[in-house]
């Protein structure tokens, strides 16, 4: 009790100790309309309106520095494909047979179940793989690294995106 008390009487003191604060005149003020006239308005050179959409890869294409970007990879339908090589990142695809139906007619198909991603390069890397506009695989591999992405349902391509990573000290 005697703590507050003493805090109490501390801060009085200190708020009678300062005095009042007064409002600085140096400052200049801004009196106008701040409201865009588009009847009145320039055209500034080099700016230019343009109507286009951005998918996320794109959007990331812009930064990447180094990296690679590839779209449009067709996922194999044959029991065992060979495994490719992306910026010295080897991928290889895990097949599963299922059944479908193609044409009104049961019939055996290979669908790529999941990608293993190895990375062979010196370097680590940053590996993302998209389909449906959406990730299933976003890892830093470290060299020599193996990881595994588990593809969507359904899914014919993807893109993938390989840039290096910059954060050893």
């Amino acid at each position: 009790m005697r703590l507050l008390t003493t805090l109490t009487f501390a801060l009085g003191a200190l708020a009678l100790a300062t005095g009042p604060v007064k409002s600085t005149t140096d400052q200049l003020a801004v009196n106008g309309d701040v409201s865009v006239n588009l009847d009145d308005a320039t055209a500034v050179e080099g700016i230019t309106k343009r109507d286009e959409e951005a998918s996320p890869s794109e959007e990331l294409e812009k930064r990447i520095a180094g990296g690679v970007v590839a779209r449009n990879i067709q996922l194999p339908h044959i029991p065992n494909p060979l495994p490719i090589t992306v910026a010295g990142v080897v991928i290889t695809f895990n097949m599963v047979a299922r059944w479908r139906m193609i044409e009104g007619r049961l019939t055996l198909d290979y669908v790529a179940q999941s990608l293993r991603f190895v990375n062979l390069s010196a370097r680590r890397l940053l590996v993302e793989a998209m389909a449906h506009g959406a990730n299933f695989y976003f890892r830093r591999l470290n060299v020599g690294r193996i990881d595994t992405g588990i593809t969507p349902d359904d899914t014919e391509t993807f893109n993938l995106v390989i840039s290096p990573v910059n954060d050893e000290l």
